[in-house]
């Protein structure tokens, strides 16, 4: 099982030129989010491997979603993009400001999810007085 994006395909993505140093990290970071997405594609009952086998446009999906986990992750890191809101006040000294990632983690949202097809919409109903045949 092979990561399902590479080190050039990050630096494609940012623009960015990596030192070797930072490569080795994107390089773990896109082992461990290839690894997470199997993980749980497993834990929704599904081979992610063998459905990008099935569907060739499904490798492209994973690669994007890979892509858009590890640069969270680098974000960050970078203290230019700590936040995602931020607030300020001049008068009686007020400031807040909300995490775009606190602890820096690789996560999935749920429109990744549903964008590999691990997730799908269900809808039901449960009938709270009897079996309606009363």
């Amino acid at each position: 099982m092979s990561d399902f994006a590479t080190v050039d395909n990050v630096a494609a993505y940012t623009g960015k030129t990596y030192t070797a140093d930072e490569q080795t990290r994107i390089a773990g970071l896109l082992a461990d989010a290839s690894d997470y997405i199997r993980a749980k594609a497993v834990v929704m009952g599904k081979d992610i491997d063998s459905m990008v086998e099935k569907q060739p446009t499904l490798s492209a999906v994973a690669k994007m979603v890979v892509i858009n986990m590890v640069v969270r992750v680098l974000d960050a890191s970078d203290s230019s993009s700590l936040f995602i809101q931020e607030s300020q006040t001049a008068g009686s000294y007020t400031w807040s400001g909300t995490y775009a990632n606190p602890g820096a983690k690789l996560y999935l949202s749920n429109a990744e999810l549903k964008d590999l097809g691990l997730l799908r919409q269900s809808a039901g109903f449960t009938e709270m007085y009897g079996d309606g045949n009363d």
